[in-house]
């Protein structure tokens, strides 16, 4: 890279808190380069955009154009810095004592294409674990013959084609864990009404009450 450390330091679509903790990393054996640096401030900055990581894939052997909107005084710098591939800058950020991979307890940690800070690395992977222990299926509602005539009081059978809403709400029926989604007009507030007083009806058959939530 052209730009030394103390130049990059100047550019304001960085903010102090990613100029600060890029200037710490930085002084951890092997993270002295422009590069490590920077790459720092790119994690910092994709945190506070709402990022849990920064995709190598995105910014490698590209150049930094597209934050110059932010920093228009410094736009032909943005333009003239171009990242190395996804082996440069993996190799630069494996000189630093301060990275490692997904079993070490250091600041920076490369996950495949993904670049970390190591406590959003373990709120994602906590997450994950979360959700996985919900997606499993429910054994608290009678059998699926017994539910059958109380689902088709919510969901009467139609034509042939598939009815989606039917669906989402059988498979709803027997998950913990349901996402439904679809465009605006699809269904999906009159689908959750009924997915909810369904439940409701099928746990009351079981003796169970329901608390929900909105």
């Amino acid at each position: 890279m052209k730009y030394d450390i103390e130049q990059l330091e100047k550019l304001e679509a960085f903010s102090d808190i990613d100029r600060h903790i890029a200037s710490y990393l930085s002084s951890v054996k092997g993270g002295d380069s422009p590069l490590f640096f920077l790459m720092v401030m790119l994690l910092s900055r994709c945190i506070e955009k709402g990022d849990v990581c920064l995709s190598l894939e995105r910014v490698a052997a590209k150049s930094l154009s597209w934050l110059s909107a932010e920093d228009p005084d410094n736009a032909e710098i943005y333009e003239t810095i171009t990242l190395p591939g996804i082996d440069g800058i993996v190799s630069c950020l494996k000189k630093s004592a301060a990275a490692g991979t997904e079993s070490d307890r250091l600041p920076l940690i490369l996950s495949g294409s993904r670049l970390y800070f190591h406590r959003y690395m373990v709120y994602e992977n906590e997450l994950a674990s979360m959700i996985n222990n919900l997606c499993v299926e429910t054994s608290d509602l009678p059998p699926d013959d017994e539910l059958v005539p109380l689902f088709r009081g919510f969901f009467p059978a139609g034509a042939a084609e598939t009815d989606m809403q039917a669906w989402a709400a059988a498979v709803s029926l027997r998950r913990r864990l349901s996402v439904i989604s679809g465009g605006p007009g699809t269904g999906k507030t009159t689908s959750v009404v009924r997915i909810i007083n369904l439940i409701t009806e099928a746990r009351r058959m079981k003796g169970l009450s329901t608390n929900v939530a909105l």
